[in-house]
């Protein structure tokens, strides 16, 4: 039996925890409980483009990248958006400060600028 591209590429997605396609019917909520690194995912997505270009080289990229974009949102695992860490300093608690003197007049209400 051969798998469709989209079977691989599912197939690829849940590599990153051990599993297949086959391994996952038995648990009706491997999607709730599994998601990707920002990491993971990223490098599986260009993985996956790659292949659909390489697979379809007469169609536009731009489709086969919408196609997937779509596929991605009902059959993609979810992905853990790891937002860089910033320290929150005096400056920006000053700078914070003056914006918003010069957005919230005496009143408390919002101004426009």
């Amino acid at each position: 039996m051969s798998l469709s591209i989209y079977q691989i590429i599912i197939d690829k997605m849940l590599s990153y925890h051990n599993k297949t396609i086959y391994d996952i019917k038995e648990d009706p909520d491997f999607y709730y409980k599994n998601k990707l690194t920002s990491e993971q995912y990223f490098e599986w997505y260009e993985w996956s483009l790659n292949l659909l270009y390489q697979n379809f080289p007469n169609r536009k990229q731009e489709d086969i990248k919408k196609e997937f974009d779509f596929f991605d949102i009902t059959r993609g695992l979810l992905y853990i958006y790891e937002r860089p860490v910033t320290v929150w300093t005096e400056e920006d608690e000053k700078e914070f400060n003056e914006i918003k003197q010069k957005r919230i007049g005496k009143d408390n209400t919002l101004k426009e600028l």
